[in-house]
């Protein structure tokens, strides 16, 4: 789904393959890391299976600490609304696409 975003919006051939090149090390992120990143016990608030799952509506300490694997996947996903947003690329049709996406992103 990522790659046929970048594949419509992004305009710049080497903004594609830069795109296209973040997702994959995402990809690879998720499928050879992110696991053990779940089990890890520390003060980084996206690791912790507990923590992960525990009822927002608790209040529950938040974590100081940040994992720049873990904060690596929202950072690919704004890179890829910043060029959706930048795009002007296509007609009406690509461009109520565009609004769709950012939408599904919860960024209107």
């Amino acid at each position: 789904m990522m790659q046929t975003i970048i594949e419509d919006f992004a305009e710049d051939p080497t903004e594609r393959s830069r795109l296209a090149n973040l997702v994959d090390l995402g990809k690879t992120f998720i499928k050879q890391q992110l696991d053990h990143h779940v089990i890890k016990e520390n003060m980084v608030n996206t690791h912790g299976l507990e923590y992960a799952l525990t009822n927002p509506d608790k209040n529950v300490p938040i974590k100081d600490g940040e994992c720049n694997g873990c904060i690596f996947l929202p950072w690919v996903v704004s890179q890829i609304k910043g060029t959706v947003r930048r795009s002007t690329f296509g007609g009406a049709d690509v461009q109520q696409d565009a609004w769709d996406v950012l939408k599904v992103c919860h960024d209107k």
